[in-house]
């Protein structure tokens, strides 16, 4: 049996074992319609969620062997453009380093979910946890007395990906994220697949975080304070997999 029928055969029979998915419909080798035309999928579940919304979940494992190239990637991109509702796509394909196809994959909502050819393999996953924005309250005391703003609130937050940080010059640093990444990259040099608690301090310069106040569009930041915990993906367990799928399908932004 191939890894990618191993993959589908570890899905299904988890959600047939499972009493809470009995709902879920389930087809292999399936044949999706489209606005425009009929696609073929290795494996399509749906569900109705607690939300009331049906999900449609796309996945192929055929790309479980190897690194995803773009090319598919878009080719399925454009599948998932296509089908109309809650639609989440799931490509299965070997650890992805290229930063374009996990750009492109988080923002067209597709899950990348990477295995390693041979099982006996480990793969680290990160997750980044308890963010905490620690702004420089005086700095705020004082821009809101300047703008007579009193105790308004000056909100800031959404995904870290576009949580954008500027320096003094008005020029655009970093993003929350990628203080994320430059300690997941530390780590993972090191072999240090632990849970850590990160304090940033933002030194050698102030640093401000935008905001989506019309007077006061920026905050100054002190640090940000985060933990990093590694999760170990050494096996594929069917039932872990169609949770994480379902996880994803549930907080994505979907078309």
């Amino acid at each position: 049996m191939s890894q990618a029928e191993n993959i589908r055969q570890k899905i299904v029979e988890a959600i047939k074992g499972e009493e809470d998915l009995n709902n879920m419909v389930v087809e292999i080798d399936a044949n999706v319609e489209g606005k425009t035309a009929s696609y073929p999928v290795d494996l399509y579940l749906a569900c109705t969620a607690d939300n009331g919304l049906n999900y449609k979940i796309l996945i192929q494992t055929k790309t479980a062997g190897k690194i995803l190239e773009k090319s598919d990637l878009f080719h399925f991109a454009n599948i998932l453009q296509d089908v109309q509702g809650q639609v989440l796509g799931v490509i299965f394909t070997q650890p992805v380093y290229d930063k374009v196809v996990q750009s492109v994959a988080k923002d067209v909502g597709i899950m990348l979910y990477e295995v390693q050819a041979e099982e006996n393999q480990i793969i680290w996953e990160p997750a980044v946890s308890d963010i905490k924005i620690d702004v420089d309250k005086e700095w705020v005391k004082v821009e809101k007395e300047k703008h007579q703003l009193g105790d308004a609130p000056i909100q800031s937050g959404g995904d870290p990906k576009y949580m954008f940080l500027y320096d003094e010059q008005d020029l655009c640093v970093n993003t929350i994220e990628g203080i994320f990444d430059q300690y997941i990259k530390k780590a993972t040099a090191k072999g240090e697949y632990k849970m850590v608690s990160i304090q940033h301090e933002f030194k050698g310069g102030a640093i401000y975080l935008n905001t989506e106040h019309e007077l006061i569009k920026r905050v100054k930041l002190n640090s940000i304070s985060f933990t990093i915990n590694f999760r170990k993906l050494s096996t594929l367990d069917g039932l872990d997999m169609v949770k994480n799928i379902l996880r994803t399908a549930l907080r994505a932004q979907l078309n």
